[in-house]
């Protein structure tokens, strides 16, 4: 029997992803690994993925690599753009879609990659439609205003894709996440954004030391003050600081103390 199952913000091959969504894996490489094997373990040669959008980055860059993505990841795979899709539509059916929408209603469902879009909002309150989406990452699993809306990007279901009667049934009878509406979403969205644009340009400081290489200071929400090292792609709490001697503290699974 042929499944169908949902999917969003795979993002591969960027780098910034790991740590602006904290994803537990070491490199962009061991990202597409495990999420490949995730996938596989789940869907069958024969279903239906529908992707909502942000597959890969850097567009034309990386088409072989899509390509081959197409090739690696079992089903027919069905694209919903999203904002770093930037390829031509007809580039992503060269790559193995088998066919490229900017929304798709299916029932009584509108999928969608950005869900704060105000026109679809509307079309979707008039006709009594729910909201499959992506786009937003880990901000929220679940809205109901203005309409039921269901994040099925990946970074709220284990970094794999979504049965689609499950999916519904998420949508229909959980919960929404407490304390956030689109705007907020999308304002605190902005504000995190251009925060981490304005401290990534001056080294971070831990206890009282420069890191002698670039580190991004976060200040996430539902997550403590970190630090994140650009060389050995690592977390750090503020009171950890980095041995760049040779030692690569992602052998011993914990950042090294700074000699002093």
């Amino acid at each position: 029997m042929i499944k169908r199952f949902l999917v969003g913000d795979l993002h591969f091959k960027h780098h910034n992803v790991l740590w602006l969504c904290n994803r537990p894996f070491t490199d962009t490489t061991d990202m597409y690994i495990q999420m490949v094997k995730k996938w596989n373990a789940v869907v069958g040669s024969d279903d239906i993925v529908y992707n909502l959008g942000d597959v890969c980055f850097h567009g034309e860059k990386h088409k072989d690599f899509c390509k081959q993505m197409n090739k690696d990841l079992n089903g027919r795979h069905i694209l919903i753009l999203g904002n770093h899709d930037i390829m031509k539509p007809f580039k992503y059916l060269e790559c193995g879609f088998d066919s490229v929408h900017t929304s798709l209603d299916i029932d009584n469902v509108i999928l969608v990659h950005d869900p704060n879009n105000k026109k679809l909002l509307a079309r979707a309150k008039k006709e009594e439609k729910m909201i499959f989406c992506g786009h937003v990452h880990n901000y929220f699993l679940k809205l109901v205003e203005p309409v039921n809306i269901l994040n099925v990007g990946c970074d709220v279901w284990n970094y794999t894709p979504i049965e689609w009667n499950l999916a519904l049934q998420y949508l229909k009878y959980a919960k929404p996440t407490p304390g956030i509406t689109l705007d907020s979403m999308t304002l605190q969205r902005e504000k995190s954004i251009e925060k981490r644009r304005v401290l990534s340009k001056e080294p971070a400081i831990i206890n009282g030391d420069f890191c002698d290489k670039k580190c991004y200071h976060l200040s996430m929400s539902k997550r403590k003050e970190t630090f994140f090292c650009i060389k050995y792609r690592k977390f750090l709490i503020p009171d950890q600081t980095h041995n760049y001697n040779g030692a690569n503290p992602l052998r011993s699974g914990k950042c090294l103390k700074k000699e002093s």
